[in-house]
């Protein structure tokens, strides 16, 4: 499992599923989040765990000219500069993957990666558009006005599907 996210803006830009934890995995979940960006930021700066997976993806984005600061926080202490600097951005990711098992678990699983991921793309919509963050005045990090007058989450969660109906027609 792979979640990405923009701390400064509380929003998943990354999420799967996959059947191993690899390189591929990795630059598939890294080239999601990437996509997202119309322009990738000058000092795009990436914070991961320290898999070396990371490290072969950063180095194939590179050979694509793809260009960020890969930061791998280490274990569960502050043992480097690195560690104590970025150590808020890895939790963040942290929390995200125990609050998504803590519901998966309450599901007791799925029978196969696709479950798996149609129920990842539930968590993050909910995520993204309809949890209220307190960091962010209890609104999601994705506010649609559409939800202003909307009375409860049913109507939220119907006007969501709504919308992506109009998005696919």
């Amino acid at each position: 499992m792979f979640f990405f996210s923009d701390k400064i803006k509380k929003i998943i830009t990354s999420y799967q599923v996959f059947s191993k934890r690899d390189t591929f995995s990795a630059v598939v979940s890294l080239y999601q989040t990437f996509k997202k960006y119309t322009e990738l930021p000058k000092n795009l700066k990436v914070v991961v765990d320290g898999n070396p997976i990371y490290n072969v993806a950063w180095s194939y984005f590179k050979s694509m000219n793809i260009n960020f600061d890969l930061f791998q926080v280490i274990g569960l202490t502050n043992n480097t500069e690195t560690d104590k600097d970025y150590r808020p951005f890895k939790q963040v990711t942290e929390r995200l993957n125990r609050t998504f098992k803590d519901d998966y678990i309450q599901m007791n699983g799925f029978g196969n990666i696709k479950s798996a991921n149609a129920y990842m793309v539930l968590f993050t919509t909910f995520f993204n558009f309809l949890r209220p963050h307190k960091s962010l005045g209890y609104n999601p990090p994705v506010k649609l006005e559409e939800f202003d007058d909307l009375p409860h989450m049913p109507s939220k969660w119907l006007s969501l599907i709504d919308m992506s109906y109009s998005y696919i027609n």
